[in-house]
């Protein structure tokens, strides 16, 4: 916890002070991140302020550990699946058959009103914004 420290009329006094977790950008624990993405869909739309719809790629978090992601039709239309996992320091991390060469890549998320900001932590990754939607998009957006 930090503290206030003041001088008056001689005394010292030692003060707590309140430090919200918005504050301090902390990122979001294995059990938060797993909670949020398992069984629901991540969509972004390549604007870092407002990753709203039309969305430019989903991505499919199912329960079992498998992704699949779909880009639009403007990026090439391309899908792949591949795997994904939460480390214990509550990073995502994904690895896909073909797109981006088959190499894993981690990230942190932070929370930022309704969206979500994802930070590379390792490997090949991009920062941005996304939104989670419940359920699979996929199913839904064709």
């Amino acid at each position: 916890m930090k503290y206030i420290i003041a001088v008056i009329f001689g005394l010292i006094l030692v003060l707590p002070t309140q430090i919200s977790i918005a504050q301090e950008k902390l990122p979001l624990t294995a059990s938060e991140l797993k909670l949020l993405l398992s069984g629901n869909s991540m969509a972004g739309n390549g604007k870092l302020n407002e990753p709203a719809a039309p969305y430019d790629w989903v991505a499919f978090y199912a329960a079992d550990g498998t992704i699949t992601m779909r880009l639009k039709p403007e990026w090439g239309g391309a899908s792949d699946s591949g795997r994904w996992w939460i480390t214990e320091k509550g990073e995502l991390c994904r690895q896909f058959h073909k797109m981006a060469s088959g190499k894993e890549g981690c990230w942190l998320f932070y929370r930022e009103g309704t969206f979500f900001r994802f930070v590379p932590s390792q490997g090949i990754a991009v920062e941005g914004r996304t939104a989670i939607i419940k359920g699979n998009f996929l199913q839904t957006s064709d």
